[in-house]
């Protein structure tokens, strides 16, 4: 590696930490956005480094419009903004063009979720998964796994496939093995915002098809692509819900 590559990978490292919290702060103002928007089903982000986008899923096309012209278009705050369709086949309706208003300088803050007693044989708390501490702005714990060492902490993954279907990606909740969420021993809190709901109802994004295509001469049929996909996607449930694949998905297999 020469020296100015060394120091420009230097510099992205040093500025992933800032980027991850703009992004995350953007996706909140976007999920605020779009709060009342009808049809917005989650408000995500997926990268790494210094390089992220904010990922919206709508149920169908109208929806996408309406989200769209909430926000001002297909970018927010300098993000790039990820659209996926959950319906695709739906029948588009008519998207209003009345302008939206626009966000109020300081949003009104909500109150804080509220965690309930323990009604559990385990004391299981939603608080006890590494994905909601981080989002709530908890200090950080470890998680024994014997033999001095400590489990991989719950984390989101964004996933990025390139296969004989062609490319694809998504974006998931990858918790540990113990995580209460993961074996099902706690419910979703009061009060959770829409991060929070998409990880106790969802923790996955539908799969989107990514910009690689083979060439056209090798170019996998979309029923190949559609196998590819959906065989990830289930693959990916284990680490969301134990003993899936019944998670909950708004999904069509259709490229």
């Amino acid at each position: 590696m020469n020296l100015f590559a060394a120091v420009a990978l230097l510099l992205v490292q040093a500025d992933a930490p800032a980027a991850r919290a703009r992004a995350t702060e953007a996706r909140e103002r976007v999920a605020a956005r779009l709060a009342q928007v009808q049809g917005v089903r989650s408000v995500g982000m997926g990268g790494a480094g210094a390089k992220y986008l904010l990922m919206v899923v709508v149920e169908d096309e109208a929806a996408k419009g309406r989200a769209r012209t909430a926000l001002g278009g297909d970018s927010f705050d300098g993000l790039g903004v990820l659209w996926t369709v959950s319906r695709p086949g739906a029948p588009v309706a008519s998207v209003p063009t009345a302008p939206v208003p626009p966000a109020p300088a300081m949003p009104v803050a909500s109150p804080p979720p509220t965690f309930p007693a323990t009604d559990n044989p385990w004391g299981a708390r939603a608080e006890d998964c590494d994905i909601i501490r981080d989002h709530l702005g908890l200090k950080k714990v470890l998680h024994p796994a014997g033999g001095g060492r400590s489990w991989v902490p719950c984390q989101v993954i964004f996933r990025s496939v390139i296969g004989a279907g062609g490319g694809h990606s998504l974006t998931y909740t990858k918790h540990r093995p113990t995580c209460p969420i993961r074996l099902g021993r706690v419910g979703m809190p009061a009060g959770s915002d829409r991060f929070m709901a998409w990880v106790f109802r969802s923790g996955i994004t539908p799969p989107i098809r990514a910009g690689f295509l083979w060439p056209t001469e090798l170019r996998a049929s979309d029923n190949l692509w559609v196998r590819q996909a959906w065989g990830d996607f289930e693959a990916r449930l284990p680490y969301i819900r134990s003993g899936g694949p019944s998670v909950p998905a708004p999904w069509t297999p259709t490229p």
